[in-house]
């Protein structure tokens, strides 16, 4: 989605001026005043432009996808700084209790002895 953005970009580059996106070899502007303008047009008033990488994270983690490939693609290094990014619901919990009791239910559980062998219990006579 974004490769044939940047290939229009590199293919109106301007030489001597140092940004991918121009007006006429001159800066865009301020950014937070193209961003609320965009929102603001798209009907996504008030978001962040921070929201997507938040949004992105979130939707990678919930498809499954590995922690340490959503770190790499977010630039995230270190677990303290990735774990603010948590972003859970009550959906995320019954979901977490539904793959639990998935687990334990078709489990195989060779080998699990109990602690003590349960001992004959004397009949009443």
């Amino acid at each position: 989605m974004l490769i044939p953005i940047f290939e229009r970009r590199v293919a109106e580059r301007r030489l001597g001026c140092p940004n991918m996106f121009h007006r006429d070899g001159k800066p865009l502007g301020r950014f937070d005043k193209h961003w609320r303008a965009t929102t603001q047009k798209a009907g996504l008033e008030g978001k962040l432009f921070y929201d997507l990488r938040r949004t992105a994270i979130t939707n990678m983690v919930r498809s499954g996808t590995p922690v340490p490939v959503v770190m790499q693609t977010s630039g995230h290094r270190t677990d303290a700084v990735f774990r603010r990014y948590g972003i859970f619901d009550t959906e995320d919990f019954g979901r977490a209790q539904e793959r639990l009791q998935e687990y334990l239910s078709t489990e195989e559980r060779r080998g699990v002895r109990p602690i003590r062998p349960e001992r004959p219990r004397k009949t009443a006579s």
